[in-house]
């Protein structure tokens, strides 16, 4: 009877618990995140530039050797015949002296030696033809392709790329700075089943800290200057590390790397730049990744849910687009996700609309909240979310949900002033 009794009670609990299922579906979709710091409703334009400070220092570096390398190029022949010359005159003076010391007989020249302390034969002189000239390259900074840095990256999302009445966007490269390059060294170990024992080895690698600050101005075309900065994090070295060489130190082409991070870091910190400015001013076209629930019914019928979920799918989708519509479809959703939690009764255990589904409607809820822009309906739904025993991964959700409303929220009041 006992047996029977707790197969019964699992047979309940099986039943209660099937009574719906969950469906966790993915959602993503396009949108437009509006500027945080919008401009006036009437400046539509945009223009921007780079500058680099140190590409005039490098212009007229290269011009001095240029200029050095053709001078010498046009001095050389005359250098050549001068050196020729000076090698026949040595000739004809070594021609004659050695005549004269043919000349003399075994015991001078021992007597010479002894008294002079020298061997006071000619010695025959060498011809060395002088070193042709040499065009002295600069290890320098590298001079970027400034209007491929600017169409690239000084792209302002939403306005146009024109002169008129426009906004103007300066890149200031400062230039790349690099430290000497340090070899680092760690003792590591392994174990050899040959000779089981351990076997202790150095492990080498160079250590190179770079950087390459990057000054951003934005002006407005009366002239005023909204942002004039240089981001902290440009002002910190970078750290690149060589491959490790086991028991010996590595060899460094240290020219060849220099020149690979000149181009990693500009490229990087560019990429800071642009997101900063489309962060501050643009419209960018932005993605969002979440999850919608949908409910498998097992006891209970859930159209209401299906029509909410397929409208709110059609919404989402249509945000990028044609927001007003969009919006309409959520907002259907959202009436239809409100009603059904009308049902939710924490006392009931088996009713249509528990606390999972109440759980997952009201997830539901803060994101369609989020994008019709009803941010404090959002944030009382998140709020009510921890009355119905969330799991920490959905703790998790809840605080990606309210820092992505506390973002959309500032940026919709800063458009909607």
């Amino acid at each position: 009877m006992k047996k029977l009794t707790t197969l019964l009670i699992l047979i309940g609990l099986s039943f209660s618990v099937l009574a719906q299922k969950l469906d966790k579906q993915d959602l993503n979709f396009d949108y437009t995140k509006l500027p945080n710091q919008p401009f006036n409703k009437g400046i539509k334009n945009y223009t921007s530039n780079v500058v680099m400070v140190y590409e005039a220092d490098i212009i007229a570096k290269k011009k001095a050797n240029q200029d050095e390398y053709d001078k010498a190029k046009a001095e050389y022949p005359k250098k050549v015949t001068d050196a020729e010359n000076e090698y026949k005159k040595a000739m004809d003076k070594y021609k004659t002296d050695k005549e004269a010391w043919d000349k003399k007989s075994f015991g001078d020249k021992i007597v010479e030696k002894k008294l002079l302390n020298e061997n006071n034969k000619p010695v025959e002189p060498q011809y060395y033809k002088p070193s042709e000239p040499y065009f002295r390259e600069i290890q320098a900074l590298k001079v970027f392709d400034k209007n491929m840095l600017s169409t690239t990256y000084l792209k302002l999302d939403g306005f146009n790329n024109s002169t008129e009445n426009a906004v103007k966007i300066t890149a200031t490269l400062y230039g790349f700075e690099s430290l000497e390059p340090e070899l680092k060294q760690e003792e590591g170990s392994e174990y050899n089943t040959q000779t089981k024992s351990t076997v202790k080895y150095i492990n080498y690698w160079y250590q190179i800290q770079y950087k390459h600050p990057i000054g951003i101005k934005v002006e407005l075309p009366t002239g005023e200057v909204l942002m004039d900065e240089t981001p902290q994090e440009f002002s910190q070295y970078s750290k690149y590390k060589t491959n490790v060489s086991k028991g010996s130190q590595p060899s460094l082409n240290k020219e060849a790397i220099l020149a690979q991070l000149q181009n990693s870091i500009v490229e990087q910190n560019m990429k800071i730049v642009s997101e900063l400015i489309n962060s501050k001013y643009g419209y960018q076209s932005a993605k969002r990744n979440s999850i919608i629930y949908r409910i498998e019914p097992k006891k209970f019928t859930y159209d209401d849910f299906q029509e909410a979920f397929e409208n709110a799918v059609a919404g989402y989708g249509l945000l990028a687009s044609d927001q007003k519509s969009g919006t309409d479809k959520l907002n259907i959703s959202i009436g239809l996700w409100e009603k059904a939690l009308t049902e939710f009764n924490p006392a009931e255990k088996k009713i249509r609309v528990d606390e999972d589904v109440a759980r997952a409607a009201r997830f539901n809820l803060a994101e369609a909240y989020i994008w019709t822009n009803n941010f404090e309906k959002a944030d009382a739904q998140l709020t009510k979310i921890i009355g119905l025993n969330p799991s920490k991964k959905e703790e998790k959700a809840m605080q990606e949900l309210r820092e992505i409303l506390k973002d959309q929220k500032a940026r919709w009041i800063a458009n909607n002033k």
